[in-house]
Protein backbone atom coordinates (compact mmCIF):
# COMPACT_ATOMS: atom_id res chain seq x y z
CA UNK A 1 0.00 0.00 0.00
CA UNK A 2 1.15 3.49 -0.85
CA UNK A 3 -0.36 6.85 0.10
CA UNK A 4 -0.44 8.79 -3.18
CA UNK A 5 -1.42 12.22 -4.44
CA UNK A 6 -1.00 14.22 -7.64
CA UNK A 7 0.71 17.60 -7.35
CA UNK A 8 2.47 20.46 -9.00
CA UNK A 9 5.94 20.53 -7.50
CA UNK A 10 7.98 23.73 -7.29
CA UNK A 11 11.60 24.58 -8.06
CA UNK A 12 13.90 24.87 -5.01
CA UNK A 13 14.13 28.68 -5.29
CA UNK A 14 10.33 29.02 -5.06
CA UNK A 15 10.15 26.59 -2.14
CA UNK A 16 12.86 28.61 -0.38
CA UNK A 17 10.92 31.85 -0.94
CA UNK A 18 7.75 30.27 0.48
CA UNK A 19 9.66 28.81 3.45
CA UNK A 20 11.00 32.30 4.20
CA UNK A 21 7.43 33.64 4.25
CA UNK A 22 6.45 30.80 6.59
CA UNK A 23 9.48 31.65 8.73
CA UNK A 24 8.19 35.19 9.31
CA UNK A 25 4.82 33.79 10.35
CA UNK A 26 6.50 31.19 12.59
CA UNK A 27 8.38 33.97 14.44
CA UNK A 28 5.00 35.63 15.02
CA UNK A 29 3.21 32.47 16.20
CA UNK A 30 2.85 30.86 19.59
CA UNK A 31 2.37 27.42 18.05
CA UNK A 32 2.25 25.67 14.70
CA UNK A 33 3.50 22.69 12.75
CA UNK A 34 5.21 24.22 9.73
CA UNK A 35 5.58 22.41 6.40
CA UNK A 36 9.14 21.37 5.61
CA UNK A 37 10.59 23.39 2.72
CA UNK A 38 11.09 20.28 0.57
CA UNK A 39 7.42 19.28 1.04
CA UNK A 40 5.84 22.51 -0.29
CA UNK A 41 3.61 21.69 -3.31
CA UNK A 42 0.16 22.28 -4.82
CA UNK A 43 -2.11 19.24 -4.55
CA UNK A 44 -4.28 18.56 -7.61
CA UNK A 45 -5.87 15.31 -6.37
CA UNK A 46 -5.51 13.13 -3.29
CA UNK A 47 -5.62 9.43 -4.14
CA UNK A 48 -4.97 8.07 -0.65
CA UNK A 49 -3.88 4.56 0.31
CA UNK A 50 -3.78 2.27 -2.71
CA UNK A 51 -2.14 -0.87 -4.03
CA UNK A 52 -2.69 0.37 -7.60
CA UNK A 53 0.51 2.37 -8.05
CA UNK A 54 1.12 1.08 -11.60
CA UNK A 55 -2.35 2.19 -12.71
CA UNK A 56 -1.93 5.62 -11.11
CA UNK A 57 1.49 6.04 -12.73
CA UNK A 58 0.21 5.09 -16.20
CA UNK A 59 -2.74 7.46 -15.89
CA UNK A 60 -0.62 10.42 -14.73
CA UNK A 61 2.06 9.88 -17.37
CA UNK A 62 -0.60 10.04 -20.10
CA UNK A 63 -2.24 13.34 -19.08
CA UNK A 64 -1.30 16.12 -21.50
CA UNK A 65 -0.20 19.17 -19.54
CA UNK A 66 -0.15 22.46 -21.47
CA UNK A 67 2.52 24.89 -20.28
CA UNK A 68 0.97 27.68 -18.18
CA UNK A 69 1.81 30.13 -15.41
CA UNK A 70 0.60 29.57 -11.86
CA UNK A 71 0.21 32.65 -9.65
CA UNK A 72 0.50 32.46 -5.86
CA UNK A 73 -0.93 35.38 -3.92
CA UNK A 74 -2.10 36.15 -0.43
CA UNK A 75 -2.06 34.28 2.85
CA UNK A 76 -5.07 33.00 4.72
CA UNK A 77 -6.18 30.61 7.42
CA UNK A 78 -8.69 27.78 7.51
CA UNK A 79 -9.95 27.93 11.10
CA UNK A 80 -9.79 24.77 13.23
CA UNK A 81 -10.41 24.16 16.92
CA UNK A 82 -6.70 23.41 17.57
CA UNK A 83 -5.33 26.35 15.54
CA UNK A 84 -5.61 27.29 11.91
CA UNK A 85 -4.17 25.93 8.69
CA UNK A 86 -1.99 28.66 7.20
CA UNK A 87 -2.12 28.70 3.41
CA UNK A 88 -0.87 30.59 0.37
CA UNK A 89 -3.61 31.34 -2.14
CA UNK A 90 -3.46 30.25 -5.78
CA UNK A 91 -5.28 32.14 -8.54
CA UNK A 92 -8.05 29.98 -9.99
CA UNK A 93 -7.01 30.61 -13.58
CA UNK A 94 -8.63 28.50 -16.32
CA UNK A 95 -5.52 26.42 -17.21
CA UNK A 96 -5.11 25.29 -13.59
CA UNK A 97 -8.80 24.47 -13.13
CA UNK A 98 -8.88 22.62 -16.47
CA UNK A 99 -5.79 20.60 -15.52
CA UNK A 100 -7.17 19.74 -12.09
CA UNK A 101 -10.51 18.66 -13.61
CA UNK A 102 -8.69 16.48 -16.14
CA UNK A 103 -6.63 14.84 -13.37
CA UNK A 104 -9.80 14.14 -11.34
CA UNK A 105 -11.60 12.73 -14.39
CA UNK A 106 -8.86 10.36 -15.53
CA UNK A 107 -8.28 9.09 -12.00
CA UNK A 108 -12.02 8.52 -11.48
CA UNK A 109 -12.27 6.80 -14.89
CA UNK A 110 -9.41 4.51 -13.80
CA UNK A 111 -11.46 3.48 -10.75
CA UNK A 112 -9.88 5.64 -8.05
CA UNK A 113 -12.24 7.04 -5.42
CA UNK A 114 -11.47 10.76 -5.66
CA UNK A 115 -13.04 13.28 -3.26
CA UNK A 116 -15.68 15.17 -5.30
CA UNK A 117 -15.53 18.37 -3.19
CA UNK A 118 -15.00 21.66 -4.98
CA UNK A 119 -11.32 22.37 -5.66
CA UNK A 120 -9.83 25.13 -3.49
CA UNK A 121 -6.24 25.55 -4.73
CA UNK A 122 -3.82 26.49 -1.94
CA UNK A 123 -0.42 25.58 -0.53
CA UNK A 124 -0.38 24.58 3.12
CA UNK A 125 2.46 26.28 5.01
CA UNK A 126 1.48 25.27 8.56
CA UNK A 127 -1.08 23.42 10.65
CA UNK A 128 -2.36 24.08 14.18
CA UNK A 129 -1.14 27.68 13.90
CA UNK A 130 -1.91 30.23 16.60
CA UNK A 131 -0.56 33.73 15.98
CA UNK A 132 0.79 36.13 18.56
CA UNK A 133 -1.88 38.68 19.49
CA UNK A 134 0.00 41.59 17.88
CA UNK A 135 0.62 39.82 14.53
CA UNK A 136 -1.49 41.16 11.65
CA UNK A 137 -1.56 38.37 9.06
CA UNK A 138 -3.68 40.44 6.68
CA UNK A 139 -1.19 43.33 6.66
CA UNK A 140 1.74 40.93 6.21
CA UNK A 141 -0.10 39.19 3.37
CA UNK A 142 -0.76 42.50 1.59
CA UNK A 143 2.97 43.33 1.76
CA UNK A 144 3.87 40.24 -0.28
CA UNK A 145 4.03 40.47 -4.09
CA UNK A 146 2.41 37.69 -6.15
CA UNK A 147 4.72 34.85 -7.20
CA UNK A 148 4.37 33.55 -10.76
CA UNK A 149 5.69 30.09 -11.58
CA UNK A 150 5.75 28.37 -14.96
CA UNK A 151 4.25 24.91 -14.53
CA UNK A 152 6.70 22.39 -15.93
CA UNK A 153 4.96 19.11 -15.07
CA UNK A 154 2.61 17.28 -12.75
CA UNK A 155 3.90 14.65 -10.35
CA UNK A 156 2.58 11.49 -8.76
CA UNK A 157 3.81 11.74 -5.18
CA UNK A 158 4.14 9.22 -2.38
CA UNK A 159 3.59 10.38 1.20
CA UNK A 160 5.25 8.43 4.03
CA UNK A 161 6.88 8.87 7.40
CA UNK A 162 10.59 8.06 7.48
CA UNK A 163 12.13 8.14 10.96
CA UNK A 164 9.12 10.18 12.12
CA UNK A 165 9.56 12.78 9.35
CA UNK A 166 6.81 13.31 6.77
CA UNK A 167 8.44 12.79 3.37
CA UNK A 168 7.03 13.30 -0.11
CA UNK A 169 8.74 11.42 -2.94
CA UNK A 170 8.06 11.91 -6.64
CA UNK A 171 7.19 8.50 -8.11
CA UNK A 172 6.28 9.57 -11.67
CA UNK A 173 5.68 12.71 -13.69
CA UNK A 174 4.46 14.05 -16.99
CA UNK A 175 6.04 17.06 -18.64
CA UNK A 176 3.93 19.61 -20.52
CA UNK A 177 2.46 18.68 -23.89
Amino acid sequence: MMRLFVAIDFPPAIRKQLAEIAGVVKKNSTQGSFTLEENIHLTLAFIGETERFDTARRVIEQIPVPLFDLTLEGLGVFKHHDGGILWVGVRKDAPLIDLQSRVYSVLADAGFNIDPRSYMPHLTLARRTIFQKDFDLEAFSKSLPPITIPVARISLMKSERIDGKLTYTEMASNRPA
